[in-house]
């Protein structure tokens, strides 16, 4: 809601609280996915689909504000199957390809980060 109040002035933001899976339009020049990549317990299809709503070149982030282990502490914390544990950001982003060429990656005591284009060739992005 936040995000939504400081950025209504300019048309170009579309900020959504909504089921991503549900999503079908597509053209997206940027997705991000801020504290939630570690609730995506197949990343393999966040990804797939991600990449299915970004326009070619279009750039997917995935941001956790603390680092993995701390992270991956804090799911601990919750039910069993909420949340699964982050793989280090370097072996999270194997499985982005073939779809993103990776171009960021931050795997440090601050923060978790990967974030990539999406390439050309694949599902009939040209």
């Amino acid at each position: 809601e936040m995000a939504r109040e400081k950025f209504s002035f300019d048309p170009r933001v579309s900020i959504e609280t909504i089921d991503f899976f549900a999503l079908e339009h597509a053209g997206y020049d940027l997705a991000v996915a801020f504290n939630t990549y570690q609730y995506f317990r197949h990343p393999g299809a966040f990804i797939a689909k991600a990449y299915s709503l970004l326009r070619e070149d279009g750039r997917l982030t995935v941001a956790c504000g603390f680092s993995r282990k701390r992270t991956n502490a804090l799911s601990e914390t919750l039910p069993k199957g909420i949340a699964r544990p982050l793989k280090s950001a370097a072996e999270e982003a194997k499985d982005w390809a073939p779809f993103f060429k990776i171009d960021c990656i931050c795997d440090t005591d601050d923060l978790y980060l990967i974030s990539g284009r999406a390439v050309a060739g694949i599902g009939g992005k040209l």
